[in-house]
């Protein structure tokens, strides 16, 4: 028996494979790498964003199996069931992330993944603290559901004009150790003759107080996390370095 399809029947069908090709491709944003086995975000920092250059970044999420819910005023051990990242604040105009997982849900002992993208202007030019917002599923004392927002503050995004006459091209590392795990960063002998200014600002974008001496920087009473230290030398170019501070 024949069928005679209408216009609209054929329109229908033309557009089928397209929507399929299209979300088959959304969910290859990113490919879950299951060799990674720590818990967290992969990798510790982000790269930077460069102006009218088109943005991706891959971040690679394996969550943790308990966590410590508040009960009726006390810390209680939960058994997570999973986590929902349900956005992240702070990124430049018109970025956007996705997750290779429905509904950006990760589930313990599986690693999944998320990308960040888009590109950035002139004007986006400057630091983006970001805050991943989270919900957490669990289980208190086996059977009782319970949910948790939290915010994960580990990132900050820096967007950059390479074009930029005052912006100076790092051929090499000048603050080591990094990360650093007593709060005291060395600067390379030959770059602490021409040390003009430096700037200390930790992932909530506060100044954070530090001393300068014999060519090391000491964090005054720092905390876990990413610090960003901006040095300008004596002939005016300036340098932006990401330093990771963990006990």
């Amino acid at each position: 028996m024949l069928y005679k399809f209408s216009e609209n029947m054929r329109r229908i069908l033309l557009i089928i494979p397209v929507l399929l090709f299209a979300l088959l491709g959304f969910s290859q944003n990113c490919i879950s790498d299951q060799n990674i086995k720590e818990v967290g975000f992969h990798p510790k920092t982000i790269e930077p964003a460069y102006v009218d250059s088109v943005y991706k970044q891959v971040l690679q999420v394996r969550i943790f199996k308990d966590t410590s819910v508040v009960l009726n005023g006390n810390p209680v051990l939960a058994t997570i069931d999973s986590i929902v990242v349900n956005g992240i604040e702070g990124m430049p105009t018109g970025f956007y992330y996705s997750c290779s997982n429905k509904n950006c849900t990760f589930i313990p002992d599986s690693t999944g993944c998320a990308t960040m993208e888009g590109t950035a202007s002139k004007g986006d030019i400057g630091e983006y603290p970001l805050e991943i917002q989270i919900k957490i599923y669990a289980k208190i004392f086996g059977t009782v559901s319970t949910t948790q927002d939290d915010t994960i503050r580990q990132f900050t995004m820096f967007v950059e004009d390479l074009s930029s006459a005052h912006t100076l091209t790092k051929p090499r590392t000048y603050l080591y150790p990094n990360p650093t795990s007593d709060g005291t960063i060395q600067l390379s002998n030959s770059f602490y003759e021409d040390l003009g200014a430096v700037t200390c600002i930790n992932a909530l974008g506060q100044i954070v107080d530090f001393n300068i001496v014999n060519g090391k920087i000491d964090l005054v009473n720092p905390v876990d996390g990413l610090y960003t230290i901006t040095i300008q030398t004596k002939t005016g170019q300036t340098f932006t370095e990401r330093v990771l501070f963990k006990h």
